[in-house]
């Protein structure tokens, strides 16, 4: 465009006798198809080079080739970008990300981008960041955080959990972090000054406590009715610093009604029964299935329960709210017994599922989360990596690579489906 407009000026500045304006004549005509034939050249078989970025694509104002016009439309008349959607697949980190320092959230960070995940979903420790009293905060360690996501093109989807000493109720304030609050507002404004910091950093998504429907998460026990009081202030405070801000509701364990947990379903119920509909955007949960595959038919697979709860949210006029799966996935070690499907009986605390199972069921979930897709959102495998190789505890096995950095066959599985779709 800079040598066209070169050109005309100086066409413009010659003197006009009959010949010059012949000479004028011959020489815009060909500049006109010096310019327009690599243009049009472009736009019929060359333009998808010249936009085409590697990788997911973060943003839905890139436009795609096939939405662009054969030929270039002025600019009056050029149309808006098509959306383009955006990678949804990520990883739940877990709590562990604000308690390192830059050069392993780079190596972190980076490992994801490799395997080609769009998200990365990581807990903003309240009691971290506030850990002596309500004026006093110590942002550095979750600035980090946010920085090395944003410096490989990840998205945050950022978990507000957890309540500092000083902050929990006195009932259940000897039985640690998961203990809720006092005062809803001391987390709601804990919440909001979260949102205000992050917003123009990209950050606009938060799930709001982690499984709050299981006794180990919400103490004493899950309490319907707490939970979405909190949900309902927490979700006015941050829409009032960004009203852009997508609030989801906490993700929920997959377990029963039994032992004073509360059943996935059951607690979705209750959240509309208290009155809370208008005050989340989406809803979480996750639904693990190990040792089933998610397609087996079984009252216990939490999977099962993924497509009902949608159309009790569909029953209560959640048209337009989705179902995030903010994790899934199945451990690979243990100091119990491998197992490759339900026989024999499965033991949580020790049994294991085989690397190859573990393959399985993640492909498994993938093609039927991708049957979903009108109705749910993004998908996260827990977790990146195991914490040890020492075969302790299965909660250190859900990761697609081993401990020692090398990729378990679920890593593969993961990372050929996001590729392909």
């Amino acid at each position: 465009m800079r040598l066209f407009q070169r050109g005309h000026k100086y066409i413009l500045g010659r003197r006009p006798d009959r010949w010059r304006r012949l000479e004028v004549a011959i020489e815009s005509l060909l500049l006109i198809v010096f310019i327009f034939t690599p243009w049009q050249l472009a736009m019929s078989t060359g333009y998808q080079f010249l936009t085409h970025k590697s990788g997911p694509k973060e943003t839905s104002s890139t436009a795609t080739v096939a939405n662009m016009q054969s030929k270039p439309p002025s600019d009056s008349k050029r149309p808006n970008p098509a959306p383009v959607k955006a990678n949804p697949y990520g990883i739940a980190a877990g709590g562990g990300l604000t308690y390192v320092g830059d050069k392993e959230l780079s190596v972190y960070f980076s490992k994801l981008k490799a395997l080609g995940v769009g998200w990365a979903r990581w807990d903003l420790d309240w009691g971290q960041i506030q850990h002596n009293d309500s004026v006093t905060y110590n942002w550095e360690v979750a600035d980090r955080v946010v920085k090395a996501a944003n410096n490989y093109g990840i998205k945050s989807l950022v978990i507000i959990d957890y309540t500092p000493q000083w902050a929990r109720k006195p009932e259940c304030a000897a039985q640690g972090e998961a203990c809720p609050p006092s005062s809803n507002a001391l987390f709601a404004s804990f919440a909001s000054k979260a949102a205000a910091r992050y917003k123009d950093q990209g950050v606009h998504d938060w799930e709001i406590w982690n499984e709050p429907n299981y006794v180990q998460s919400w103490r004493p026990k899950p309490d319907i009715a707490a939970y979405a009081s909190l949900l309902k202030d927490t979700y006015i405070e941050i829409k009032k610093v960004d009203p852009s801000a997508n609030v989801v509701s906490g993700g929920l364990a997959a377990i029963g009604d039994e032992e004073g947990h509360i059943a996935p379903i059951t607690f979705v119920r209750g959240l509309y029964d208290q009155g809370v509909g208008q005050y989340f955007d989406n809803v979480a949960v996750h639904p693990y299935s190990f040792p089933a595959q998610p397609a087996l038919v079984a009252d216990w697979n939490r999977w099962q329960q993924i497509a009902p709860i949608h159309d009790v949210m569909t029953q209560h006029g959640g048209v337009g709210k989705k179902i995030w799966l903010t994790e899934f996935g199945a451990p690979t070690g243990g100091s119990g017994v491998a197992h490759t499907s339900t026989e024999g009986g499965f033991i949580y605390e020790t049994d294991y599922m085989t690397e190859a199972s573990q393959a399985s069921i993640l492909a498994n979930a993938l093609s039927l989360y991708s049957q979903y897709s009108p109705w749910v959102g993004p998908f996260f495998f827990y977790t990146l990596q195991d914490h040890t190789n020492t075969q302790s505890s299965p909660q250190d096995f859900f990761g697609l690579l081993r401990a020692n950095d090398t990729k378990k066959p679920a890593y593969d599985t993961y990372q050929n489906f996001i590729k392909n779709n």
